[in-house]
């Protein structure tokens, strides 16, 4: 029955060492919402430097920070629910995608990290598991960024690694696939002197689309 100010607690989702998240209500729009909360006993700091790292991001494509707060020794905020499943949700149920759908995945994801990399946003590293994919083909990016400086590893790291995941993801049945494992195989490192960059795969998505 506790509550973080507006936002009601309506299950735990997840849990680590430093913190919690709940899927909570906000009572004055009614709508649903995520809620990360530090742990009691926990060092606030990195934790609140984080959020405004978060809060500082405008992005069409990226999860929007609602409110932060700390009260009574407390920090929590509160972030939008992003509609849809996630990428990692679709392999591990062995989904496939088709090219001209998979390129339109790939090239905003690539506009999102464009965002960060123009912004100096540092950002943990990406995974399937950040990417919603609603019925109505709407894609929407969980908000990576966190505090401190952004170097050139942040970008190179997530292209070689989501050169790698997307794979399985990819319906090779179809036209447009055999470029769609190109472009990936370029992600890492593969046939080219060096990973493409976050703007280069942009590019490539639209000429593939």
């Amino acid at each position: 029955e506790d509550r973080f100010g507006d936002y009601a607690p309506q299950e735990l989702l997840a849990e680590t060492e430093t913190t919690r998240t709940w899927l909570a209500r906000q009572a004055s729009v009614g709508r649903m919402v995520l809620v990360e909360e530090l742990k009691e006993g926990c060092e606030s700091e990195d934790f609140i430097a984080d959020v405004r790292a978060k809060a500082g991001v405008e992005h069409p494509l990226v999860g929007s920070i609602y409110e932060a707060c700390m009260e009574n020794g407390r920090c929590h905020y509160a972030h939008e629910l992003l509609p849809g499943e996630t990428l990692a949700v679709r392999a591990k149920h062995a989904e496939k995608i088709r090219a001209q759908r998979f390129v339109h995945i790939l090239r905003r994801v690539a506009e999102a990290n464009i965002y960060h990399e123009s912004h100096g946003n540092a950002t943990s590293p990406l995974d399937l598991d950040a990417v919603h994919l609603d019925k109505h083909g709407v894609i929407r990016i969980k908000n990576l960024a966190i505090a401190g400086d952004r170097i050139p590893d942040h970008s190179l790291r997530d292209t070689l690694k989501l050169g790698e995941l997307l794979v399985p993801l990819l319906d090779q049945h179809h036209p447009g696939a055999t470029r769609c494992l190109t472009l990936l195989s370029w992600m890492r490192g593969e046939e080219v002197a060096k990973p493409l960059k976050w703007t280069q795969i942009r590019d490539y998505c639209e000429q593939i689309e």
